[in-house]
């Protein structure tokens, strides 16, 4: 089973792991402090996103935002900000 929030985006049941934010999301996402996993896909593709903010335990790698050209994703994990632009 698979919980989605009102704007698409796709949790497990436990809410614990961010599976997949829909293609057409657009504008800044803020990563819920109950998720402790991102899959690492979950935003590809994302080319509407403008940000993304993640919660001090989550790990964040540049293959999640692959074909999100043409924008730039601020993304903050382990207290460390990363500024990421194609």
């Amino acid at each position: 089973m698979a919980y989605f929030d009102k704007h698409g985006v796709e949790y497990t049941d436990d809410k614990e792991m961010l599976v997949r934010c829909p293609q057409d999301y657009e504008g800044d996402f803020v990563v819920p402090n109950h998720v402790f996993v991102i899959i690492h896909d979950a935003f590809v593709g994302c080319t509407k996103l403008t940000s993304v903010v993640a919660p001090n335990h989550i790990d964040i790698n540049d293959h999640m935002f692959e074909g999100c050209k043409g924008i730039a994703i601020s993304v903050v994990p382990n207290g460390k900000k990363y500024s990421l632009t194609w």
